[in-house]
């Protein structure tokens, strides 16, 4: 069971391929050095020779961040994100010892509404954070998710996880989106109160 808005694709700008920083060097170095429990010259050469082999031969595009940070915003995505791991959390071990329920889950396919390569991997995260929930693929073009969710019994739990995902993508998106993000988001949610939502087609 699936469910996924119809959204026309957004166009997308091609990403360069970024060089190695100092930063990300370092970083690796010390997971090196913590993979080898010691920190001496030759683990800390090693792990020099090794990072920069890896961030030569297999460099990561570059992600550029064309929204601003929202303090008020911030500060919400991350008193619900608490809140949603608390509620989760109970959630899951209530079905863990709930042995003679049978527990269906079910693959929800969502279609995000920002194309911003940062703000989709923050939604990831977010997502498998919360106990109960974890994404199974993401498709960068069109910008899809299939998430798995638990104790989907019938269409109004399949509603409630999508209605999920969207909303932690909307909290994303106020916290760190472009204005014109923000602005899109408002008209999305103006038409939806408006009249029966058309933009979802259920699979069976």
């Amino acid at each position: 069971m699936s469910r996924e808005p119809r959204a026309g694709d957004g166009n997308r700008v091609p990403t360069r391929r970024a060089r190695p920083g100092w930063r990300s060097i370092l970083i690796g170095v010390l997971i090196w050095c913590i993979l080898w429990g010691r920190a001496d010259l030759r683990t800390v050469v090693g792990g020099l020779v090794v990072t920069g082999a890896v961030a030569l031969l297999f460099p990561l595009p570059a992600i550029r961040f064309r929204g601003r940070i929202r303090v008020l915003g911030v500060i919400r995505l991350v008193a619900a994100t608490l809140v949603d791991l608390v509620v989760s959390s109970w959630q899951v071990a209530v079905l863990a010892v709930s042995w003679r329920r049978p527990v269906r889950s079910a693959i929800v396919r969502v279609r995000l509404r920002t194309t911003s390569d940062l703000l989709i991997a923050m939604i990831v995260e977010l997502i498998g954070l919360v106990p109960g929930s974890v994404v199974v693929e993401q498709m960068r073009a069109p910008t899809r998710v299939f998430v798995h969710v638990l104790d989907v019994r019938d269409r109004s739990h399949l509603d409630e996880a999508y209605a999920t995902v969207r909303t932690v993508e909307e909290r994303v998106i106020r916290a760190f989106g472009t204005d014109e993000e923000i602005a899109a988001l408002e008209g999305s949610v103006d038409a939806s109160a408006t009249g029966p939502r058309t933009d979802r087609e259920g699979d069976r």
